[in-house]
């Protein structure tokens, strides 16, 4: 956040006058360089110079998350270098730096997804008066295994997998299902997979 100053410079000379007026801002500390570096699908870095260009003092800096605060001394164009990493839970995550010095104020704010376990798509493969094949792609993004589940809805019921299953890091399944309607209609379908910590959903139409 810029501090706003105003500058008018008036001249008077042989009855005559003319003046300039202009506006500019000031910046007392304020975040350069910021980068963010996905370790793995739920941890991160961000990193981010502070940079005093106030007086000496202590300027202030915080991430939302995760909760950070702090309080460093810098002389007047000095700079620290800050590096946070965190492992964030599954969602989409919104961190906001500030860096205050005096009255002013610099910020930033991200957004970014984590998502450990992935439903990659849901697609009606075929389309019929009296059946339809739907299939579904769920990925493990972790480095490391986790035992998934799955369900899916046809628009009439759900159907469960019959067991949970093992699934490598980096490695996916793909699901087909078949289902008979006895009338044309639009039905909407549902398909979701989850592990202990984790889950990831999607929905999809088929007309018959």
């Amino acid at each position: 956040m810029y501090a706003y100053q105003d500058l008018l410079v008036s001249i008077n000379a042989n009855q005559s006058t003319d003046s300039y007026r202009d506006s500019f801002g000031l910046r007392g500390a304020v975040i350069k360089n910021y980068n963010r570096i996905s370790k793995n699908y739920t941890t991160n870095i961000l990193f981010f110079d502070v940079v005093n260009n106030w007086n000496s003092g202590y300027v202030n800096w915080s991430i939302s998350t995760p909760s950070i605060k702090n309080s460093t001394y810098l002389l007047n164009n000095d700079s620290i270098m800050v590096f946070v990493e965190y492992q964030y839970p599954q969602g989409t995550m919104r961190p906001e730096i500030n860096v205050t010095t005096s009255t002013y104020v610099d910020r930033i704010r991200e957004c970014f997804s984590v998502r450990p376990l992935e439903m990659m798509s849901l697609l009606a493969l075929t389309e019929s008066k009296n059946n339809s094949v739907s299939e579904f792609v769920v990925k493990n993004n972790l480095n490391s295994t986790q035992i998934i589940s799955w369900r899916f809805h046809d628009g009439l019921k759900f159907i469960y997998s019959n067991q949970t299953l093992p699934l490598n890091a980096s490695e996916s399944i793909l699901v087909f299902i078949a289902t008979n309607y006895s009338d044309s209609n639009v039905y909407e379908t549902y398909a979701y997979a989850n592990t202990s910590a984790y889950f990831s959903a999607t929905t999809s139409v088929i007309l018959t």
